[in-house]
């Protein structure tokens, strides 16, 4: 089943509602509408019939060459499909486009089996879950061999994408920036109390 997948903005925030909580970590996750106005976030959704939403998948950009899955949901009736990997199929290209070589994947158990496909098992961080990591790249090559191809990217589209990375770095440059401030607050503070009040 090929389906039709869209890059989400704020726009979507409405329509994607419902598929947002249904997510294995949903209740550790920020509101999806902060999510989609975050530059930090790239989300991508599946249409099925009548144009109704029926998978979502999102990452979080953690530094410049490299982000973290979010979400990969697809409604309960749609799934075993191929609707998740087309998902992050269209999810890897972008990545690949946006130069960005390295995405982490926390899966629960149950959902682990598909990473295996194109992943590499880092730990496990709690009993539930598992942390993989691929390379964008050869992922990307891995599951473009199993799975129907995305529609081709348009310049328009290659063009919002490149924006989206500047838009991304910059503002991982800006918290960085942020970052190193209070740093060196929190050492004037700890330096003018002195070793005995740390």
């Amino acid at each position: 089943m090929r389906v039709r997948i869209r890059l989400a903005d704020a726009r979507d925030q409405e329509r994607l509602q419902g598929l947002w909580a249904q997510g294995p970590w949903a209740e550790h996750l920020p509101p999806l509408a902060a999510v989609l106005r975050d530059p930090l976030a790239h989300v991508h959704y599946a249409l099925g019939a009548g144009d109704e939403p029926i998978g979502l998948a999102a990452v979080y950009w953690l530094d410049v060459d490299a982000v973290e899955d979010l979400a990969l949901v697809v409604v309960p009736p749609e799934r075993r499909r191929g609707v998740g990997s087309q998902l992050r199929l269209a999810q890897l290209r972008d990545l690949v486009e946006m130069e960005v070589p390295d995405l982490f994947i926390p899966a629960p158990l149950d959902a682990e089996g598909w990473c295996r496909l194109y992943a590499t098992p880092l730990a496990t961080p709690a009993p539930d879950e598992r942390y993989f990591w691929c390379a964008t790249a050869e992922a990307l090559q891995v599951l473009a061999e199993r799975v129907p191809p995305p529609h081709p990217l348009t310049d328009e589209t290659r063009a919002r994408l490149c924006q989206r990375a500047q838009d991304a770095r910059a503002a991982l440059e800006r918290q960085r920036a942020w970052g190193t401030r209070v740093l060196r607050r929190l050492l004037a503070r700890a330096q003018m109390r002195g070793p005995a009040d740390a």
